[in-house]
């Protein structure tokens, strides 16, 4: 009987495992791919309809203003189609090459191979990898958003059954000629036959090499490629494109060296020309490039996604600003070239209502935006915000804390701190040394409070202080845009609320969905901290150009700013050290309603500064503003805290002196006021109902004693036909923190305040 052999049992049980894994790995694979299509179904079935008329039509954007009206539409004004015959070959075959090189020989309409190693590179960190075939991106550029948070699943399959149709329906040829119509080629161009006038001035079929190249690479990223703001980004992109082509067979290699070797750039046509023949609105111009700008950082492209962009702009308001300074005679400009930066924002919810970028300029779309240039000085209309209201809001100061304005250096060096007029007043008060801005106080504010608590505290206020320019002479200048000064003021008129400037308020996507926007809000600083500062800036309108903004029977609060040139610029240009002449001029204005930042001065400060007159143009423009805003409307004071106490003191007395009657009247906050004498009046009620005249009236008596006078000068916010002589004497020390002197090699001067 032969003899049978028998395997282990553990052998079998181990393959009968096998297999079942097998089986249900088999198995699973057939649920996946039976649910995969299930889902690709279900999706599909919710897919756009594909018609010629989405093809062939550019997905421009429209941009509204607040009362929804259309202001400006992206690109298509001009737009030239061209049929396939017509379209260059070179360039042709440099888009198939860079984009999609096995167009011709694909003709599901998706890559599955692609679409299997971008998902591999995208998650395995690899770097990002597109898998669109120029079909799928015709099938993007005709229905969809370019923002991430459309690039759903759902998205994705109705994208690639759209595009599996498209090539069912319509030969290579008709794909490719919606195609080079439709794509948007930077600089509001769509269109290869649009973009090569518009770049190099001629027809698209008498491109060469390396300008086809260059606009077959401008299909990818066009703003962060074209040629006129990134020109060597424009020229990297070419040369890609060039070796597509000989990677492609598409050239020799002897024409992509030759075409490697020509400098693009200098075929260009100007863009000033290109802009001259353009349909510009120079009035809103800045403002909707801010706009655009705006969107794109919301994950939008406004030149391909097809939007509907609803704005925060002020129509009305933004001709009249544009009016003022442009075309009012009674804004006396010395000249054409001096310039302006303008913002006016809503402090209760930061949106920006009007904005201008300069007067007088060429007519070139999305130029220069002086209202959002950072590279300018701010002088003393920082003053409130980095040093008098953190005081206030951290130490506890009341508007008649007592001030030092004697000989002082910068903590830590041996470099002084000057006023205006290199006089010193001694003792004085908060409210006056902010009020008629010295500079010495400003800084010593600022040594009690602390740089690093103070650069905290305007980081709230959506300024940020780079920390090599955290020194002392912050105090009295710094670095900011219109846009930024005016959503900081606008804390102070909004009990201390700030609110991030917006352009944008909604975006309605080409699918109906709507997306609204808002800028963050955070808590600045305490409501009387807001109140305090801004009661003190009231005062402000009677010192040196405060005065050209007085706006009668409006509630309102202000600071003026200016700058010196210093001893290295007036060697430069010695006319520049004439007495009273500013590099820059600023006026920053607020009420509950609005909040306005104005600078004026010149592009190059070398060539010329502002005298006394013109320094009061910023005033003029403001006061100007303001009136037309309350045209129609009625203006509201600002509400006392509870926690702010209305005292009337001796002047001229310190500690501080409460009394009934007479004095000057002061703000504390509550538990810092002074004890009254018995009889004493120590918390006066605020009479919010006076009128605006009897209010600054009463406070020019709290401001200057009856043995001082303050006249103000017609010419100069420095008050430089006066002497302003303080009879408030310290007789005690002022409660100021003592802070550690910085080294000097970490404090630099680098901002004078002339006012």
């Amino acid at each position: 009987m032969p003899e049978h052999y028998h395997r282990p049992f553990k052998t079998r049980k181990k393959e009968t495992i096998i297999k079942k894994v097998i089986i249900w790995g088999f198995i699973a694979f057939i649920i996946v791919c039976a649910t995969g299509a299930s889902l690709f179904a279900f999706y599909a079935f919710g897919s756009p309809k594909l018609t010629r008329a989405k093809l062939e039509s550019v997905k421009s954007s429209i941009v509204y203003d607040s009362a929804d009206k259309p202001v400006y539409t992206a690109g298509v004004e001009d737009r030239t189609y061209v049929p396939i015959s017509k379209v260059s070959k070179t360039y042709l075959n440099a888009l198939v090459s860079v984009e999609d090189r096995h167009f011709y020989q694909n003709n599901l309409g998706i890559d599955p191979l692609r679409i299997v190693v971008a998902g591999f590179r995208n998650v395995t960190g690899g770097g990002a990898s597109g898998a669109s075939t120029l079909t799928q991106q015709l099938i993007k550029l005709s229905f969809y958003s370019t923002d991430a948070k459309d690039r759903t699943i759902r998205r994705k399959a109705q994208e690639a059954w759209l595009a599996m149709q498209l090539e069912q329906n319509y030969t290579k040829d008709q794909i490719l000629e919606f195609y080079v119509n439709k794509v948007y080629l930077g600089n509001s161009v769509y269109g290869v036959e649009t973009a090569s006038r518009y770049y190099f001035g001629k027809n698209n079929r008498d491109l060469t090499l390396d300008q086809a190249a260059s606009l077959a690479g401008l299909s990818n990223l066009p703003s962060n490629q074209e040629p006129y703001l990134h020109p060597q980004a424009f020229m990297n992109r070419r040369n890609v494109v060039l070796k597509a082509m000989l990677n492609n067979e598409k050239i020799t290699q002897n024409e992509y060296q030759n075409a490697i070797n020509t400098d693009t750039l200098k075929s260009l046509v100007a863009k000033a020309d290109n802009d001259q023949k353009r349909s510009i609105n120079m009035a809103i111009d800045p403002y909707i490039k801010e706009t655009l700008d705006e969107v794109k950082k919301l994950g939008y492209d406004p030149f391909a996604d097809g939007l509907k962009i609803y704005t925060n702009l002020n129509s009305n308001l933004q001709s009249k600003a544009y009016e003022l300074v442009n075309d009012d005679p009674s804004v006396r400009f010395p000249d054409d070239q001096m310039q302006v930066g303008l913002t006016i924002i809503d402090p209760t919810n930061g949106h920006v209502l009007a904005q201008i970028g300069g007067r007088k300029q060429q007519k070139i779309q999305f130029g220069i935006n002086r209202a959002v240039q950072t590279s300018r000085s701010v002088g003393s209309t920082i003053k409130p915000l980095l040093d008098y209201a953190p005081a206030i809001e951290y130490l506890k100061y009341s508007t008649f804390q007592q001030m030092s304005d004697q000989p002082f250096n910068y903590p830590g060096t041996d470099t002084a701190v000057h006023n205006w007029d290199n006089e010193y007043m001694g003792s004085i008060s908060l409210r006056v040394a902010l009020a008629s801005s010295r500079n010495i106080p400003a800084v010593k504010t600022l040594q009690a409070v602390g740089i690093k608590q103070a650069t905290d505290f305007v980081k709230n206020l959506g300024l940020k202080i780079p920390a090599k320019d955290q020194v002392y002479s912050e105090a009295i200048g710094g670095s900011f845009s219109s846009l930024q000064m005016a959503g900081a003021y606008s804390a102070l008129a909004n009990n201390g609320i700030y609110h991030e400037p917006t352009y944008v308020t909604k975006i309605v996507l080409p699918d109906g969905r709507v997306r609204q926007f808002s800028g963050k809000e955070n808590k600045a600083m305490f409501p009387a901290t807001a109140y305090m500062i801004t009661d003190v800036l009231k005062d402000s309108f009677k010192y040196g150009n405060g005065e050209y903004g007085v706006t009668p029977n409006i509630y309102d609060a202000a600071k003026t700013g200016s700058t010196n040139y210093d001893e290295s610029e007036t060697t430069k240009n010695p006319a520049l050290a004439g007495s009273g002449i500013a590099k820059d001029n600023w006026f920053d204005g607020y009420s509950k309603d609005y909040s306005i930042s104005i600078w004026t001065g010149y592009d190059d400060p070398i060539k010329g500064g502002l005298n006394y007159e013109q320094q009061a143009i910023a005033g003029a423009i403001y006061q100007k503003l303001m009136n037309f805003l309350y045209e129609n409307k009625a203006s509201q004071d600002w509400k006392k805290p509870s926690n702010v106490e209305n005292v009337r003191v001796l002047k001229g007395i310190y500690p501080p002196v409460a009394v009934s009657s007479g004095g000057v009247s002061e703000l504390f906050l509550s538990g810092t006021q002074p004890k009254a004498p018995i009889g004493s009046i120590t918390n006066g009620k605020e009479q919010n109902k006076k009128s605006k005249n009897d209010q600054q009236s009463e406070s020019t008596s709290s401001e200057t004693s009856s043995s001082s006078s303050s006249q103000i000068s017609q010419n100069s916010e420095s008050e430089s036909s006066s002497s302003m002589q303080s009879s408030e004497q310290s007789n005690s020390s002022s409660s100021q923190n003592t802070v550690n002197s910085q080294s000097s090699n970490s404090q630099s001067s680098n901002y004078s305040s002339s006012d």
